[in-house]
């Protein structure tokens, strides 16, 4: 399921904000709320990469997520991502998602992998 409806800001290989708007009818716990901002946390990982037919990318893990407010059906959530530091196959991100100005997501770590696909598969 795609979580994010757009991409607001983009420098390659640094940082990425995109948007969500919370749907009534869909769940926006804190569950939903990660995966969300792991799915921008992914196109800032993969942008202005040429990764090879068959690799995929990888929720490595997540590291000191904390829910710090709560998300309503009609809120615009401003998911903000920072690449902390890339390898060919990993890459290690941060940062915040944010509603109205205040934070409603802190990730602290999050560890992102691109491996072939028939690995990811074993």
């Amino acid at each position: 399921m795609l979580l994010l409806d757009e991409v607001t800001g983009l420098v390659t290989g640094q940082r990425l904000t995109a948007t969500r708007t919370a749907v009534a009818g869909e769940p926006w716990g804190p569950a939903p709320l990660v995966e969300s901002w792991c799915q921008a946390a992914g196109v800032l990982a993969l942008h202005g990469t040429d990764p090879a037919p068959g690799r995929v990318l990888l929720l490595g893990a997540v590291h000191g997520a904390e829910l710090a407010g709560a998300v309503a059906p009609g809120d615009v959530v401003e998911h903000r991502v920072t690449l902390s530091r890339a390898d060919p196959g990993s890459a290690v991100l941060t940062g915040e998602s944010v509603v109205d100005g205040r934070v409603v997501l802190l990730v602290r770590r999050v560890v992102v992998a691109v491996r072939e696909r028939e690995a990811a598969d074993g």
